[in-house]
């Protein structure tokens, strides 16, 4: 089963566009322990894309399961 998670940058680990914009971290949606996303500005746009990442896997799930292919 895969593992959605989002984990924080924050200090010189922030991309150096979000830094000059004023952000002191952003936030990066890691599959299987992988990024998978670029750095989002907003906790809360993080949690949306894993929301969509979720719902995108569940779908692969169970077309497997049922001999179908997305």
């Amino acid at each position: 089963m895969n593992t959605i998670t989002i984990v924080s940058q924050v200090g010189s680990a922030v991309p150096p566009g979000l830094r000059a914009q004023g952000h002191l971290a952003s936030w990066v949606l890691m599959l299987d322990g992988e990024p998978r996303s670029v750095s989002f500005s907003s906790r809360e746009a993080a949690f949306e894309s894993r929301n969509v990442w979720e719902f995108a896997v569940a779908l692969r799930r169970n077309a497997q399961a049922f001999g179908t292919s997305l």
